[in-house]
């Protein structure tokens, strides 16, 4: 009897251990799908939405009068979302890497990724709407009324333009937290990491200074530092010249010890914010900045 009852309890405790290993399995695999969720469900999707081509369409067709020029502000919300883009595909990349965010944050980037895809499909439909009465202005030769609508049609349009690109603003600030908070465990970011942070900086703080404090883009220095930025400043200089360039190296560790958009949004006020030895590397770092990387230098 005892012998059975040893038999019995063995199969019991060995299909209970069964039971565990299969139970971690699939918990194991439930986490990993959960940790690359974000990042597999954004890098799919993100394949069908076709920035560049739509900034392009928009650059091409968005005039600023039916004279046919270029609307600098339009222009301006192309390039920034044409940058942020970039940006959210490289720190896309680390999220790959990132196996320890919760469900919560998962989720979160996910949300906002959807959030960037309706406001783009918006902006798809109100271009598509501003190229209908744009042709009809032009077949009633610019008659006051259609031109009236026209300009009516356009604002909507630069809203809902204006609207995408503050969604992948969101979407890209958040990729970057997590890579600081987990991939780089808050560790500072490599020049290479910090050219598109300074990018998307620039393109934010001149979206602000043109839609918020009603600068023109032509007469904003700061757009002038984007656009410059942006093309061929940030090739200036490598992280292969860290070690080699102390001047350099000052840069890089400024911009990863200080507020990067408060730094060229803020100045004066942030100067103000911070304790002597951090004005000091503010000023340093703007003043690098200024001399190496903007235009005309």
């Amino acid at each position: 009897m005892n012998k059975v009852f040893s038999v019995i309890l063995r199969i019991v405790m060995m299909l209970s251990f069964l039971g565990i290993i299969l139970f971690v399995s699939i918990a194991i695999l439930n986490n990993q799908n959960i940790s690359y969720e974000a990042y597999n469900y954004i890098y799919n999707e993100k394949s069908k939405v076709q920035v560049e081509a739509f900034t392009e369409l928009v650059d091409a067709n968005v005039d600023l009068d039916l004279s046919g020029s270029d609307d600098p502000n339009v222009t301006l919300i192309s390039n920034c979302l044409n940058q942020t883009s970039l940006g959210i595909d490289y720190f896309l990349d680390y999220l790959a890497f990132e196996d320890e965010l919760s469900k919560g944050e998962q989720n979160n980037l996910i949300s906002q990724f959807n959030s960037f895809v309706n406001y783009f499909n918006k902006s798809r439909t109100s271009l598509n709407k501003y190229l209908e009465v744009y042709k009809l202005a032009v077949e009633q030769f610019g008659e006051s009324a259609i031109v009236q609508y026209l300009y009516e049609v356009k604002l909507i349009f630069i809203e809902d333009y204006l609207n995408c690109y503050k969604s992948a603003q969101i979407l890209f600030e958040s990729l970057v937290d997590c890579a600081k908070n987990y991939t780089f465990n808050n560790c500072n970011f490599t020049y290479h990491d910090l050219t598109f942070i300074l990018k998307f900086t620039l393109a934010k703080a001149s979206i602000n200074e043109v839609f918020v404090k009603n600068v023109l883009p032509n007469s904003s220095s700061l757009v002038s530092s984007f656009y410059y930025y942006s093309t061929v400043g940030y090739l200036k200089y490598s992280d292969s010249q860290l070690l080699t360039n102390e001047d350099f190296g000052d840069f890089v560790m400024g911009l990863n010890s200080l507020n990067i958009y408060r730094l060229f949004s803020d100045y004066d006020n942030y100067i103000n914010s911070l304790s002597s030895d951090f004005k000091v590397i503010a000023q340093e770092t703007k003043d690098f900045f200024n001399i190496n990387l903007s235009k005309g230098n």
